[in-house]
């Protein structure tokens, strides 16, 4: 086969690249590779053109011998990294983009991936410098700034990232992403409106995107907008950034389309132990409407769940499951209710401990001298939600810094589970915390159903948003929540207070990263709360 063939192949092929018709391209650089195995750029638009295809594994094989016939072309080492990245292996995508800025110091595609993918990987200060040399080389560049913006973000520099996304979505105002990382930044400061108008721009630009979709759900929770937050809350089955998928068929979720008198309806759970905590409210009521519930829950919150009201069967997450007519996600419950804030504080409290584990605390814990402060300052992290991280890490307060609460006229009982945090605590003790008044009995437990039991000895609970709050919330237990400045939607509904628990008192960060001025206001408050019992 001539060279003129070749090249008059690999020419279509690049023709139906730029038209977005990916399977003629890569048919064309399929022939191109099998007629010159020597041509790299062959293998080269092979890689890309299976990446737009979404076969990622593939991509990276066809761009490994592009490499082997060309080491030193640093678009193919971008490449390899976009692909590595897409496949969850940072590290591996890092050295790749680090080797075509080397190899091309001025090609800002690559400063900007290698920028995004050290975000990944949580180096969040060498991510922004990476992006801002990709701007200063291509300063029009709405990719970049639009990468500047969620690197940022992440570090807290709201302010910085909403005009990074400005910037972005002047350059292209077409950027679906843009916007809608804008509404989340905007979401992040309290801006309520303003977020839910970027979110409606996203989905308008790009309708049918669950990414966008979910975003805009989270915007319209916040802000009380359930007839549309719910039903747009259904794109987390879809969406790529949450990684969900519906376990069972959807044809079967009942969406409180379908009468449930005398059927059963299998209620699992879903992401994390405290929306288990929150939403299964709903279980009583499914009951009252005839259906028998068999619930699905993983096995710390079992025990505790086999109280709850309405319940007729309750399996692990883990076994098998049993038959069923409908299934339903459990926080898909509040769009098949069509629930409003007022329905809300009338059902609490759903859970409920077992007063014999209550009475068996009581006699471990002793007559009771001083008030009784439950705390939790540290949430769990999802190792298989690595996007998460920064969040977590926003939720989270130091030992040291939760120790400036510390009064010699409360006794503190740690609720604190995971190794890293307790381990924190006991290392930190004796250099911040003075005095015995701290006592911790997490070794004894167990489940949720065992810290119920110990919640219900204390007066109060001093957590971050965590399980345990949830857990105080549903017992009806006053409780204080320590919230980060870019909380979880679900606590922007009422100011100071919560409608999903009206035992619940919210202190938020007034600055992002202001630990130290939430701290103050809980000290402030326990002295207030003394006096008060006092009284």
């Amino acid at each position: 086969m001539s060279i003129q063939k070749v090249q008059q192949i690999f020419q279509e092929g690049c023709s139906h690249h730029d038209a977005g018709r990916d399977e003629q391209a890569l048919a064309c650089f399929e022939r191109v590779v099998k007629m010159r195995p020597d041509f790299a750029p062959g293998y080269l638009n092979q890689g890309v053109s299976l990446q737009r295809l979404g076969r990622w594994n593939d991509s990276v094989m066809s761009l490994s011998q592009a490499l082997s016939l060309d080491a030193g072309s640093a678009v193919t080492w971008n490449a390899l990294g976009v692909a590595m990245r897409q496949l969850r292996q940072p590290a591996e995508a890092a050295q790749c983009f680090e080797k075509a800025v080397a190899l091309a110091a001025d090609y800002a595609t690559a400063h900007s991936n290698l920028g995004a993918v050290l975000r990944d990987l949580h180096k969040l200060d060498d991510a922004v410098r990476c992006h801002l040399q990709a701007l200063q080389l291509q300063p029009q560049s709405s990719q970049a700034w639009n990468n500047l913006g969620l690197a940022l973000r992440d570090l807290g520099r709201l302010e910085e990232a909403k005009h990074a996304f400005q910037q972005s979505i002047d350059r292209y105002p077409r950027s679906a992403s843009a916007w809608s990382n804008r509404g989340v930044t905007l979401l992040m400061a309290g801006e309520l409106s303003e977020a839910t108008q970027c979110h409606d721009q996203a989905v308008k630009l790009n309708p049918g995107d669950p990414d966008l979709e979910w975003n805009r759900a989270q915007s319209l929770l916040a802000a009380g907008r359930f007839e549309e937050g719910w039903p747009a809350f259904e794109a987390r089955w879809k969406s790529a950034f949450t990684g969900m998928r519906l376990p069972y068929p959807v044809e079967k979720q009942w969406r409180g389309q379908k009468p449930l008198q005398g059927l059963t309806l299998l209620v699992h759970h879903e992401q994390g132990l405290g929306d288990s905590l929150q939403f299964c409210r709903y279980v009583p009521r499914l009951a009252s409407i005839g259906a028998r519930v068999v619930l699905q829950v993983p096995r710390p919150l079992r025990r505790l769940f086999e109280r709850l009201e309405g319940v007729s069967e309750i399996i692990d997450r883990e076994g098998p499951t049993p038959p069923y007519d409908w299934h339903c996600p459990m926080m898909s419950l509040p769009g098949c209710f069509n629930t409003d804030v007022s329905w809300l504080a009338a059902s609490v409290p759903y859970l409920r401990a077992n007063s014999a584990e209550v009475d068996d605390w009581a006699k471990r814990m002793g007559p009771a001298v001083r008030p009784r402060v439950g705390l939790v300052w540290s949430g769990g992290v999802r190792p298989d939600q690595p996007e998460l991280r920064a969040t977590n890490e926003r939720r989270n307060i130091a030992f040291r810094q939760l120790a400036v609460i510390h009064r010699p006229d409360i006794d503190f009982f740690s609720l604190q589970k995971g190794d890293a945090a307790r381990e924190e605590m006991r290392r930190d003790r004796s250099e911040c915390w003075a005095g015995d008044n701290l006592f911790d009995l997490t070794d004894r437990l167990n489940d949720f159903a065992d810290t119920a039991a110990l919640v219900e000895n204390l007066d109060l609970i001093v957590t971050v948003d965590t399980s345990t709050a949830h857990l105080a919330g549903a017992l009806g237990k006053p409780v204080w929540i320590l919230n980060r400045f870019d909380m979880c939607w679900r606590w922007r509904l009422e100011a100071g207070r919560s409608p999903w628990y009206p035992s619940a008192r919210l202190f938020n960060q007034p600055q992002p990263g202001d630990w130290a001025g939430v701290l103050h206001q809980v000290g402030d408050a326990l002295g207030d709360w003394l006096r008060e019992r006092a009284a």
